[in-house]
């Protein structure tokens, strides 16, 4: 059950919770400690409210079961895991887009009038929210393919009415420098929410694990190379990337680029490209609740920002 993990989690933390999945999907009597373990990356993910008091509607195929039925939603997850294509992780909020909307939320007077483009935009919920706070210009792209650009569409048309004008769609995969050139001509802000992780289609773990990490690897290229394009060397955006740590311990203080290979791997070859990569504001894991024998954590999120090297802040 566990090689498929799209945006890969450890498998150490979830494998006694898979355990006691597993004698509940089929009445097995399986032995699990009587201690509790932790469960993370489970909890649905919402993002913040308007100042309208709205919020977005975005179709995903994220799980509706309640967010205090762990064991509905770990079920869910197995469900899920086997679908490790693009069009599954693009087509689903992740915990990184609520941190990256709750800071645009004090950010608003920067983003009004603006134009906006969100890179790996999957449902849309980064740029669409940007648009929602008063952005004048709203593009979305993604390159997994058509069925995660028909789901943008349908969501940016969904929210059209909380925006100044309609948002645009269109493809772009990372490491096109002609599309990032082109469609990202004149803007003011540059998003992108959990687009550092690795995918792997191995049925062996070891296996998975090295796919994964060779795949992270060529993903953090490529969005080196589209955001170096972005950013060129004169009029430059901002560029904000949002950042799930998926393989750190959740106890204890960490540095934002601490104990994470694909995000090193990020900043090394964004080094190599005249950018720098620096911390806006992170959020270390936290007990969301305690649901026996689970302990459910929050996510280890960082928001980063994007920047040519020497360059001061705009």
């Amino acid at each position: 059950l566990l090689p498929r993990l799209g945006p890969v989690y450890p498998r150490w933390r979830i494998f006694r919770a898979m355990a006691q999945l597993l004698g509940a999907f089929w009445g097995l009597s399986v032995v699990v400690a009587a201690a509790p373990f932790d469960v993370y990356g489970f909890q649905p993910v919402v993002l913040p409210m308007l100042p309208s008091g709205t919020r977005l509607v975005l179709k995903q195929t994220q799980p509706t079961v309640s967010s205090g039925d762990t064991l509905a939603l770990l079920r869910s997850y197995v469900h899920q895991s086997g679908r490790d294509e693009p069009e599954a992780i693009g087509s689903r909020l992740w915990p990184a887009a609520a941190l990256l909307c709750r800071w645009m939320l004090g950010a608003a007077d920067g983003i009004q009038g603006s134009s906006v483009l969100e890179l790996g935009a999957g449902t849309g919920a980064c740029g669409l929210f940007a648009g929602a706070l008063g952005a004048g210009r709203v593009t979305l792209t993604d390159g997994g393919g058509e069925e995660i650009l028909t789901l943008l569409r349908h969501n940016a048309a969904t929210n059209t009415h909380l925006l100044r004008e309609a948002a645009e769609v269109g493809e772009m995969c990372f490491g096109d420098r002609r599309a990032a050139a082109s469609l990202g001509a004149g803007v003011s802000w540059v998003l992108a929410a959990d687009v550092l992780y690795g995918q792997s289609s191995s049925s062996a773990d070891r296996e998975a694990d090295e796919e994964a990490r060779a795949d992270a690897r060529r993903r953090a290229e490529g969005q080196a190379d589209t955001m170096d394009a972005l950013i060129g060397h004169h009029r430059r955006p901002r560029v904000l990337l949002a950042h799930e740590h998926r393989a750190r311990m959740l106890r204890g203080p960490l540095a934002w680029d601490a104990d994470d290979d694909v995000l090193s791997h990020f900043d090394r070859v964004a080094q190599e490209r005249g950018l720098r990569v620096s911390e806006i504001v992170s959020e270390r894991p936290e007990i969301v609740r305690r649901d026996p024998p689970f302990v459910v954590w929050s996510a280890d999120l960082s928001l980063l920002e994007v920047g040519r090297a020497g360059a001061e802040r705009a």
